[in-house]
């Protein structure tokens, strides 16, 4: 098994559903559902490897509308009633306006600065993320795990100024 590996070599793993981006526009009681089984499945699975440090139950979902938080206050009692051992998290894209952080453990967000905010201004960017990490941390008061971070290339193109492509 992979998880065996991965332990076996030290790595650290964040277990994630694969569910990306979910829009409320289009969310059912369907949606839910197969988003529990999903996760239920996914615990079952990686519940006994030591490598699996957290279980993250979706990735840049939409969380600034109403209808979100029961739908993730479900699933973060749903992790916590089949592992209560591992902190349950979820990555926000929109943490200014964010009602669902309260059921979660660590706050986990992807930023890009200088690539999608102030695109080419890497030193206003610098100040710009310590600026947001300040103000996430002053809302949440819980630990922030920044999953992704970084820009885009392409290999052997170059610009001044720099072009975004993406």
């Amino acid at each position: 098994m992979i998880g065996n590996a991965y332990s076996e070599q030290g790595f650290l793993i964040i277990s994630e559903a694969p569910e990306v981006s979910i829009n409320f526009d289009y969310v059912t009681e369907q949606t839910l559902k197969a988003h529990q089984k999903v996760l239920t499945e996914l615990i079952e699975r990686d519940r006994n490897y030591p490598s699996v440090i957290m279980w993250s139950v979706a990735n840049e979902a939409t969380t600034n509308r109403e209808d979100s938080i029961p739908y993730f206050k479900s699933l973060s009692e749903l992790v916590r009633s089949m592992d209560s051992t591992r902190p349950v998290i979820m990555v926000t894209c929109k943490a200014e306006n964010d009602l669902v952080m309260d059921f979660f453990d660590v706050v986990r967000v992807n930023l890009y600065p200088g690539w999608y905010h102030l695109p080419g201004q890497v030193s206003k960017a610098q100040d710009d993320l310590r600026e947001t990490l300040e103000k996430m941390y002053a809302k949440f008061k819980k630990p922030i795990f920044i999953t992704e971070f970084g820009a885009n290339t392409i290999p052997g193109r170059h610009a001044l100024p720099g072009e975004r492509w993406s």
